[in-house]
């Protein structure tokens, strides 16, 4: 109700504003705990096992979320029973540095299915998502169009997440999310991926293509390009490293246009940014004066726009 408010408050003041809506889990009874997981590029890539046993126990949860609302950056939530996740671990990340523990997303998520699975009641899933948008629509806010997932392959079991192969976020589109949506508003906006601007030739343009008219937009996500560092070339190493001294790729800022131009009517959305994100290190957080995060932020914005973004959209704003 709180968002609500707010984003009607926005909407008075400009009422061209266009709002979209990504989820981020659903409910852990809607979804898969067997799966397992390998490290590709420096990341856990997980797939679904069905004839594994479920690796996350589904036994803890938080105990009151609005308990730490004012907790400091990085300081999680108490849970219940109490777990001991420590901030900064990122799955995969420590994955051939020697003496580090691997981490892995059952690890990371400490017995909170919020944070791992795969959906396997996607018509549940898909009625949810719909109730959500009618909700909102019904308070006076009209939600102009919604991502399929939030990072359906930055599988860290850090937070709220579902997992979903290719083939799995076609059929959930495709099948359940698309009817469900546009029977209630045929103008709704459909955007796919959402996760990492290193993914865009690998998996938004199959997904994409394999979705037609089911879906009209590809949103990416700009983490990848290290807050404005690596910009518009092809996903690579940094700086060309050895991929044992360094497995993550970054860059990948000119396949937006390659996806532009081989996706003719669908457009690209950059939807998610921020600066102060690097789990890990001293840079999490505002710095407020931090004149590094202003040049990193105009200059991704305009080489976005320049490769044929729809749009920059910059996300943990606060007031």
């Amino acid at each position: 109700d709180v968002y609500k408010r707010q984003l009607k408050d926005v909407m008075r003041q400009n009422p061209s504003t266009k709002v979209f809506v990504s989820a981020w889990s659903a409910h852990p009874s809607f979804k898969d705990q067997r799966f397992s997981c390998k490290v590709v590029d420096g990341m856990d890539y997980c797939l679904p096992d069905p004839s594994g046993r479920p690796v996350v126990p589904c036994n803890a949860s938080v105990t009151n979320p609005s308990s730490c609302e004012t907790n400091a950056q990085g300081q999680p939530c108490p849970s219940s029973p109490n777990t001991s996740a420590v901030s900064g671990e990122w799955g995969g990340a420590l994955d051939g540095i020697a003496g580090a523990e691997p981490d892995t997303p059952q690890k990371n998520a400490q017995g909170n299915c919020y944070n791992t699975g795969f959906v396997s009641m996607l018509g549940t899933w898909a009625e949810q998502f719909r109730r959500f948008v009618s909700e909102y629509r019904a308070a006076g806010v009209a939600v102009w169009g919604v991502t399929a997932q939030n990072e359906p392959l930055t599988q860290t079991g850090l937070w709220g997440s579902n997992f979903l192969t290719a083939k799995q976020e076609i059929d959930w589109v495709a099948k359940f999310l698309s009817p469900a949506l546009r029977e209630d508003d045929p103008n709704i906006k459909i955007m796919v991926h959402d996760d990492q601007v290193t993914g865009l030739a690998s998996r938004a343009l199959q997904v994409a293509k394999a979705l037609g008219e089911a879906a009209d937009g590809v949103a990416y996500l700009w983490y990848n390009g290290l807050e404005g560092t690596f910009e518009d070339g092809v996903p690579e190493t940094p700086l060309h490293l050895p991929k044992w001294l360094v497995p993550n790729k970054v860059n990948g800022g000119a396949d937006v246009r390659s996806l532009w131009e081989q996706l003719p009517g669908t457009f690209m959305l950059m939807s998610e940014a921020c600066s102060g994100y690097s789990l890990g290190t001293s840079w999490v957080g505002p710095r407020h004066g931090e004149w590094g995060y202003g040049y990193s932020t105009g200059h991704d914005m305009l080489w976005n726009l320049k490769n044929r973004a729809a749009g920059w959209v910059c996300v943990h704003l606060s007031p």
